[in-house]
């Protein structure tokens, strides 16, 4: 996909993004949640619990976190092409959606370390 962006001349740099943690993805969801998700004891938002995919679930949010933080230090524009898995609710993954990345990396930006996770 990148490659495209750039054949259609797009300057597209990309960053590898460091995964959240549990306490970040506690931001806007149940701790139970998170961690029987992260586990493979409860669903994901593809209705199953492989243990692969919810491997790759702490780098989509943090995917989303880190083109929010880039683009809060630098300007511009900045995009996470994972998506951001808006649909998930407090305490179930909702329309293919584990984890509300979007709130995830607006708490994190705000630091909002006066909420106690859940």
């Amino acid at each position: 996909m990148v490659a495209q962006w750039r054949e259609r001349g797009l300057a597209i740099d990309v960053h590898e993004p460091a995964p959240v943690t549990v306490d970040q993805l506690c931001y806007a969801h149940a701790r139970g949640f998170v961690e029987g998700v992260l586990a493979g004891r409860l669903p994901n938002g593809f209705g199953n619990t492989s243990r692969k995919i919810a491997a790759t679930l702490t780098y989509t949010s943090g995917a989303m976190l880190a083109a929010a933080r880039h683009a809060r230090a630098h300007g511009g524009n900045a995009c996470a092409p994972v998506s951001g898995f808006r649909h998930a609710t407090y305490r179930e993954a909702n329309g293919f959606c584990t984890f509300n990345g979007l709130m995830v990396a607006a708490c994190a930006l705000l630091d909002t370390t006066s909420v106690a996770p859940r």
